[in-house]
């Protein structure tokens, strides 16, 4: 539906809102259509100057338009390299934590190997028959010497 709505005359012909486009006698306001549309709709550019050739107005709004995509694509490359960035730093990180990780587990590797060599020393200490007496003295001696550390430091309160 194309329809617009003309005002005429006036206090001196002055129309004040939007659509004003000064052509004629009167005020023309076009609709919402004309206004999204520009000169397909008979409304021009609201800018001063152009008389009321449709391929100037169209050639300014494909301007415009060009100018607005070519900010945004503009503004889509600075954040797809702040992006980019930023994945090379989570790779970055990913690796180091992925080093630490192998090298962790190389130690806990390196520690289960040095209790298990000192187990099965202890078992074959512990299987001997002379291992085990002097097993059961080096036990007996350590008791004896916590209790004689006991009482020496407590006794003389």
């Amino acid at each position: 539906m194309n329809t617009e709505f003309r005002m005429r005359g006036g206090a001196g012909g002055a129309g004040g809102g939007l659509g004003y486009d000064g052509v004629g006698s009167g005020a023309t306001y076009r609709t919402n259509r004309g206004l999204l549309f520009g000169s397909r709709e008979g409304g021009g550019s609201t800018g001063g100057g152009a008389s009321g050739n449709p391929n100037v107005s169209a050639a300014r709004d494909a301007e415009a338009v060009e100018r607005d995509n070519q900010m945004q694509v503009d503004s889509l490359t600075g954040k797809v390299g702040m992006m980019k960035d930023l994945a090379i730093q989570i790779g970055d990180e990913v690796n180091s934590q992925n080093r630490m990780l192998n090298d962790m587990g190389t130690q806990f590797e390196n520690a289960g190997d040095l209790i298990g060599t000192t187990m099965r020393r202890l078992n074959e200490m512990i299987g001997s028959d002379a291992s085990s007496k002097q097993i059961l003295y080096l036990v007996a001696f350590m008791v004896f010497m916590v209790i004689l550390v006991y009482f020496l430091f407590h006794g003389n309160n």
